[in-house]
């Protein structure tokens, strides 16, 4: 009866664990697709925003109009950059997150660096450089479509391809500060803040994009 009872309890808590770790896998999942999907809405209309007004400025024509085409353009080139490095910094912070720290520390020679608190992860040292800022790259525009053919670097400290290289102040803000991901969302905002006086769209529409 004692052998019964014992098997019957730890099986119910394997059971148990196992069906929480998956609710909570899933549920991770379905965060990331929503976050991904949300950024994807923004950007998506913002672009339908831009080329609307493109093609009202192209049917008025003028060189009044030439002009605030390319302004609108520098514009949303840099949302564009924007929005690509938002989401470079997004899926580098999902890949080195507390789990990924902590597989790291196991990697360092002394157990005093394999016993760890998790909330020591996020004082002193980084010993794993999990912080450490990514580089990014460029690529062709030409070559935009053979994206899913690139190689990706499956390495701790890898490149993400973005549609324009931050600047040196930039980089040296991103360094800085601890939450990258807000920092380029507040960067996007204040873009979409100097666009939206150019854009053909009435402002009640235009507030979709956030």
């Amino acid at each position: 009866l004692g052998w019964s009872m014992m098997g019957s309890t730890i099986v119910f808590a394997v059971v148990f664990r196992t069906s929480l770790a998956w609710n909570r896998y899933w549920e991770a999942i379905s965060q990331l697709q929503f976050m991904y999907g949300k950024w994807l809405d923004a950007f998506t209309q913002c672009s339908a925003f831009v080329n609307a007004t493109y093609l009202q400025l192209l049917e008025k024509g003028g060189d009044e109009s030439s002009k605030k085409i390319q302004s609108i353009q520098a514009k949303f080139d840099r949302i564009q950059r924007n929005f690509s490095l938002l989401s470079a910094l997004g899926a580098h912070r999902l890949t080195h997150g507390d789990v990924q720290r902590m597989e790291k520390m196991c990697e360092q020679p002394g157990w005093h660096n394999k016993v760890i608190l998790r909330r020591e992860l996020r004082v002193g040292e980084d010993v794993t450089e999990a912080t450490r800022l990514p580089t990014f790259k460029t690529i062709e525009k030409d070559r935009l479509h053979d994206l899913h053919c690139l190689e990706v670097e499956n390495v701790w400290h890898g490149s993400y391809i973005v549609a324009g290289v931050p600047s040196e102040k930039e980089i040296q803000i991103l360094g800085e500060t601890t939450d990258r991901v807000n920092c380029v969302m507040y960067w996007i905002i204040v873009d979409l803040a100097y666009l939206s006086k150019d854009l053909c769209t009435p402002p009640p529409i235009q507030s979709r994009i956030y």
